[in-house]
């Protein structure tokens, strides 16, 4: 009798062309498990189903115009990191846009009875063979967590089972949008490992779930891509170093118990994270001197004795300032922000604070021409690349599966008009477009021999006017911080209609302060020789004094009575709330520990 069964579910590719795929992974996983001397017993079986595929018709004008939205969910990368990026080249588009890569992921997520058809063959093996670990690469990664979340059976097809995924696009924006309504709900697996290599350039993306005992998220670069083996001498997934030390090692333990009786070993108990968390981040010193800020850090120092008279314990608010924020510095902290009890019974609450430079990043499209801007924030080490800014897309991977009981307000001072305007008394928090980058956002009108904005196709269609400025900017074709747009590609009907067939509400979205309207500069602003953000200063004041005369102000009235008293004092700025409407008027929490 084996003491593991290994369900192995191949991915993209005309894998089964090949009878022996499955040959290199059992090598692996049993070199892996170190059997037969650990004493491990493994058997092995296999999931074939590209004859299911066969069963499905494409190439209608809705598949190809799909194909094209599926290659620009990575295409965004191509000209900001060559050493990290899963960018697409020439000899790139005619691999993976063809009929055994990006067709069968669109195939797949367009036609709803393949994917009936797909859920309906691995439930049947899971309940034949009744494997406790379920190993699945790409597509099949696709196949396996669409039975485990949408079908009926599936939550039990999963449960007292080990799930790992490898080269997966859960978590790629076109099939999160398409397949799950913007939300990939966590699954019941005893523990569910996910391996993610930078340099995997199938349409892959990281899974990022703060916080949830059950999953782990392993880091496998490697030039072997998008190979689940060894690759002209580099690891593939199943053969990297971490796996072996972080997945095999851990598995093989015990091999007389089943994994579902060590499961406490799998899943390690840790405290909850605390009902509150705060990072705030500052930043004056930026390398140039010409682009320098003054109140920056001492508007981080204003919101943390702000937060802490709000019930904040001083050790749980973490503060990263000039030349210690960087991007990858911010973003760690903001992984162990987000860090939440998971069950669905602890109100929480978050803030993100950012004070510092905003910028406006035109970004590419698939066919290398500029069809989209994102609106950013401007770490200490920013350079014009995105791979050095900090967009929605860095963040929404983990604000948008956030539980919808939690509160998560994410402050900005910061503005992204692109100009940079000093004075004696004001500096303004944003920095200068460089004469190429504007280039990249503009046009020779002939008619008028002017330079003009390009105009971008929207990014969300069937929006109303006031949505569209709110959630994609003027243009409709603005990545905006907090926003979840890459999780939101449908129209306002279709995406409806995902939400309450998955049984929730979309990717979950924070209450958003900004300092300034899109068109707007966010000011400096000196209390005699203390300087501040003019919106954090005016913020803070306000929210004491409505907090003194014991009135609890919502989000709504708060930003309303700021944006007045900015007016007051000459500063012309409106800031904005952006979250759902049912949000707006609720109370600000005022909770002490």
């Amino acid at each position: 009798m084996a003491d593991h069964t290994i369900l192995c579910v191949h991915g993209i590719g005309s894998v089964e062309s090949d009878p022996n795929w499955d040959q290199p992974w059992i090598t692996a996983i049993t070199n892996g498990f170190g059997a037969p001397a650990s004493g491990n017993n493994l058997e092995f079986v296999t999931l074939a189903y590209d004859h299911i595929f066969e069963q499905f018709p494409v190439g209608t004008p809705q598949y190809v115009e799909a194909i094209t939205e599926l290659i620009a969910s990575v295409a965004w990368q191509a000209v900001t990191d060559p050493f990290r990026a899963r960018a697409f080249g020439l000899p790139d588009l005619g691999k993976y846009a063809g009929r055994w890569y990006a067709g069968m992921v669109v195939q797949w997520v367009s036609e709803p009875d393949l994917r009936v058809a797909c859920r309906q063959a691995l439930a049947a093996e899971i309940e034949r063979s009744n494997p406790d670990i379920v190993c699945a690469h790409s597509l099949g990664t696709l196949l396996c967590y669409d039975l485990f979340t949408q079908d009926q059976q599936g939550p039990q097809a999963i449960e007292g089972r080990v799930f790992i995924t490898l080269g997966s696009q859960i978590s790629n924006t076109f099939v999160r949008a398409k397949a799950w309504g913007g939300r990939a709900p966590m699954i019941s697996a005893i523990k569910w490992y996910h391996l993610f290599n930078h340099q995997d350039q199938a349409f892959t993306a990281e899974i990022q779930e703060p916080g949830v005992a059950n999953f782990e998220e392993i880091i496998t670069d490697s030039p072997a891509g998008h190979s689940p083996t060894n690759q002209g001498g580099s690891p593939g997934y199943l053969d990297h170093p971490n796996t072996i030390s972080s997945v095999w090692h851990v598995l093989a333990k015990q091999p007389d118990k089943t994994i579902a009786a060590r499961a406490i070993d799998l899943v390690p108990v840790t405290p909850p994270p605390p009902k509150r968390r705060a990072l705030l981040v500052g930043i004056n010193k930026y390398p140039d001197p010409a682009h320098q800020l003054e109140g920056c850090v001492n508007d981080v120092y204003l919101m943390s004795s702000l937060l802490q008279e709000s019930g904040f314990a001083a050790e749980d608010v973490r503060i990263v300032l000039d030349e210690r924020a960087t991007r990858d510095a911010i973003l760690e902290r903001f992984r162990w922000l987000l860090e939440v009890e998971r069950d669905g019974n602890a109100e929480t609450e978050r803030v993100f604070y950012y004070s510092g430079h905003g910028g406006q990043i035109p970004s590419y499209g698939v066919d290398g021409k500029v069809d989209h801007l994102e609106d950013g924030l401007v770490p200490v080490d920013f350079d014009w690349q995105k791979c050095n800014a900090i967009t929605d897309r860095d963040l929404a991977g983990l604000y948008t599966q956030l539980p919808y009981d939690t509160e998560f307000l994410a402050i900005f001072d910061c503005c992204h008009s692109g100009g940079l305007v000093k004075s004696m008394h004001h500096s303004i928090r944003t920095l200068p477009l460089p004469d190429d980058i504007r280039h990249r956002m503009q046009f020779w009108d002939k008619q008028t021999q002017t330079w003009k904005n390009r105009d971008f196709k929207p990014l969300i269609h069937g929006l109303s006017k006031e949505d569209q400025i709110a959630y994609t900017g003027s243009n409709g074709a603005t990545y905006k911080l907090g926003r979840a747009v890459p999780f939101r590609t449908a129209n306002s009907q279709e995406y409806d209609r995902l939400r309450k067939e998955h049984g929730h509400c979309g990717p979950y979205l924070p209450i958003v302060f900004e300092a300034c309207r899109e068109d707007q500069y966010s000011y400096e602003y000196a209390d005699g020789s203390i300087k501040n953000g003019a919106f954090t200063y005016i913020l803070a004041w306000v929210y004491r004094s409505m907090r003194k005369q014991s009135k609890d102000p919502s989000y709504e009235n708060l930003i309303h009575r700021v944006g007045a008293e900015l007016k007051k004092v000459g500063f012309n700025q409106t800031p904005q709330l952006v979250c759902p409407q049912k949000i707006r008027a609720a109370k600000i929490p005022t909770g002490t520990n």
